[in-house]
């Protein structure tokens, strides 16, 4: 009875899309996927039939009148090809005058990618340093591209591609070739089925059919890599496993049969601000105080709650004043949202290692230790593999932990970077019997190039010191020594004096190229 009086209350209260979204006519109104097929009179819905059919069962809804449409569209499901974030305003309800401005502006120019080195020595929370970081920062995933990661997650989970494919009894690469398509093919329908069951089928049919879809398989491969580099610890297997088929996808002859590049950009925080002409938010002087993460450690109540209004009424300040009729406050907003889960990432992950480097320089020193806390090691004794002193095992830790904090906190960077390696189709896998299995081995040109410099950072950042100086200025001494003598000398052929200077132009040269390099 309570179930039929709940029906009864709602039997005229119109379906409202989830997220506060606009409907988008022609579509059902309960998934927002499938064309809608049914007009319910009572409810003044479109419908298609699964739907229908799971909401008019039972109750009174039963006794709705309805009629069959009579525009359907064509379309399979709704296409997704871009990220939409959650807006509760309608577009155009914000200030158009930004929008306005910016019409002018020239941000549709190709982004100048900066040196490695470079990155290194912009200051932290400056403008450029916010720049550089949004463009490796994924955008936050919304609710309803949570849903779709779960259909793509479970049919990850089931499949076997590369214990296949990367097994050694294929002796021709034709075969193997032939297979990597089948298997490919076979994953593709799977998750068509899971999404549309009459599409799936149609593709069962007729494998040519699968092209039509790539921008929505683009989005869904694209959803599963922006998610795993916000959380590196999930997807342990499944993401391994999409990556195998997206390398393969990358081949040539694959790439041919499919008829599409599965493979899309990142959306990043940056690549949106761009498209919406809002660029403008990352060189905000509050960002700081927008993005930050409150912890509430050794602070009171009366603090905390500051915090967190500096940081609301910031975020408000920043959505109001760069939205526009095509990227509302709630958009901007989300964007935010996401350099924030970048600040949380660091917490979780940066500041353990931060925390571990100062209780060792709190409680050990490098040159003297107390009795019973050496940290001396021998070859031997209680598993260790190597034999060293107190000075070079203190050393040796302090440099490996200051090596991880630097890669942690450039972690989105080199993740992007390593997938630009892994599925660059200039440079391929190879197959290779490394004594564990045939595994696949492939070079990383960018994230190689990122990583020689992070060891670096320290010593670009130090200044100069006086000895050095003093050094190279007493070797342009001596050689302008040698110099004023050096005519005597040929006359006298004194051979000593004039290798003597020969050596010392060298070293002044190697000081000056060591100085103009750091």
């Amino acid at each position: 009875e309570d179930e039929d009086e709940d029906e009864e209350e709602e039997e005229h209260m119109k379906a409202i899309p989830e997220n506060n979204e606009v409907h988008t006519e022609g579509f059902c109104i309960e998934c927002e996927e499938r064309p809608a097929v049914i007009d319910c009179n009572t409810c003044d819905d479109e419908y298609c039939q699964p739907c229908y059919d799971l909401l008019h069962r039972k109750g009174k809804r039963r006794l709705h009148t309805s009629a069959p449409k009579k525009d359907v569209l064509s379309v399979a499901w709704k296409p997704q090809t871009k990220t939409k974030t959650p807006s509760k305003a309608k577009r155009g309800s914000n200030d158009r005058k930004r929008d306005d401005d910016q019409e002018g502006d020239d941000e549709e120019d190709a982004e100048e990618i900066m040196d490695p080195l470079e990155l290194l020595r912009l200051e932290r929370f400056s403008p450029q340093w916010f720049v550089e970081r949004a463009k490796y920062i994924p955008v936050r995933l919304t609710q309803d591209e949570r849903k779709t990661l779960r259909l793509l997650e479970a049919a990850l989970s089931i499949t076997n591609y590369a214990d296949i494919v990367d097994s050694p009894v294929f002796k021709k690469e034709a075969r193997r070739t032939n297979m990597k398509l089948k298997l490919i093919f076979a994953f593709m329908k799977s998750m068509a089925l899971g999404k549309n069951y009459e599409v799936g089928c149609k593709l069962s049919s007729d494998e040519l059919e699968v092209a039509k879809f790539g921008k929505w398989y683009k989005f869904m491969f694209e959803l599963v890599r922006r998610y795993k580099i916000m959380n590196p610890e999930k997807l342990r297997t499944t993401y391994a496993r999409l990556m195998w088929v997206l390398q393969d996808c990358r081949d040539d002859d694959v790439a041919e049969a499919i008829g599409f590049d599965p493979v899309a950009p990142i959306v990043s925080v940056y690549a949106q601000l761009k498209e919406a002409r809002c660029l403008g938010v990352l060189q905000h002087k509050k960002l700081k105080f927008a993005t930050m993460e409150i912890l509430p450690d050794g602070k009171t109540r009366h603090e905390i709650q500051k915090e967190i209004k500096l940081k609301e009424s910031s975020q408000e300040e920043i959505a109001r004043q760069f939205a526009n009729r095509h990227f509302g406050k709630e958009d901007i907003k989300w964007c935010l949202y996401s350099m924030s889960d970048n600040n949380s990432f660091l917490r979780c992950n940066r500041f353990p290692v931060d925390f571990m480097i100062d209780k060792l320089k709190e409680l050990f020193f490098d040159d003297k230790w107390e009795d019973g806390f050496s940290l001396a090691i021998v070859a031997g004794q209680d598993s260790s593999r190597l034999t060293h002193s107190h000075k070079r095992q203190y050393n040796y830790v302090l440099q490996s932990l200051t090596l991880w904090q630097k890669i942690l906190d450039d972690m989105f960077r080199l993740w992007s970077l390593s997938e630009e390696d892994l599925l660059d189709g200039n440079s391929k896998y190879k197959l290779t019997d490394t004594g564990q299995g045939h595994h696949r081995v492939q070079q990383s040109q960018r994230v190689y190039s990122s990583m020689v410099i992070i060891p670096r950072k320290d010593i670009v950042l130090v200044e100069i010191s006086t000895n050095y100086l003093f050094i190279l200025l007493w070797h342009f001494f001596i050689v302008f020594l040698c110099w004023l003598n050096l005519p005597s000398c040929f006359q006298k052929t004194n051979k000593l004096m004039i290798a003597h200077f020969y050596m010392e132009l060298i070293s002044t040269i190697n000081c000056i190229v060591s100085f103009s390099f750091y």
